[in-house]
């Protein structure tokens, strides 16, 4: 059984959504990726999904480790429910995308 997002959650505008997953990712940046505001909501429209992008320079196995632990942060401080899912990155050589 799946009771979906909170009702207080759900009432919330995106903007209102994506301002409050933000401060939580912001509070714990420095310790997940080592350096501050390195972690971007990029959308928060579905109450029950919210799209992160990685920002700076971290090497793909902190972000890998802080995406585990952002899901985490972001249940426990925002809703429950919340599923994390990252931006797509597209592979930047075109010898591999052919």
């Amino acid at each position: 059984f799946d009771a979906g997002p909170s009702a207080h959650w759900i009432a919330l505008s995106a903007e209102q959504r994506e301002a409050a997953c933000q401060a939580a990712l912001d509070s714990e940046s420095l310790r997940l990726v080592g350096y501050e505001k390195g972690i971007r909501v990029i959308d928060a429209h579905k109450p029950y999904a919210v799209t992160i992008k990685f920002e700076g320079d971290a090497t793909v196995g902190v972000k890998r480790k802080a995406a585990l632990i952002l899901e985490k942060i972001l249940r426990t401080n925002c809703d429950p429910r919340l599923e994390v899912f990252c931006l797509e990155m597209k592979d930047a050589s075109q010898l591999r995308r052919l």
